[in-house]
């Protein structure tokens, strides 16, 4: 978890001052995606989770929406 959120402030700094519009983050400790945008001035201001079992508005590509679950994986069932 520490590592986690050392990589996500880091990148969260990088990719601000790069002004890369969106990028996501597959947390599979939590099981989500999180998704980063609309960057200002070395910030994102609209972050947003996704959960296994919602879709999430690609940024751009054919197809419009992904399952979360495709991104992190589906539940296994034992």
């Amino acid at each position: 978890e520490r590592h986690l959120k050392c990589v996500r402030r880091e990148k969260l700094y990088s990719s601000g001052v790069a002004v890369i519009a969106e990028y996501w983050v597959g947390n599979l400790g939590d099981r989500v995606v999180e998704v980063y945008a609309d960057p200002q001035a070395g910030k994102y201001h609209t972050p947003r989770t996704g959960r296994r079992c919602e879709t999430l508005q690609r940024p751009c590509g054919p197809g419009g929406k992904i399952a979360v679950g495709d991104i992190i994986g589906q539940e296994s069932k034992t």
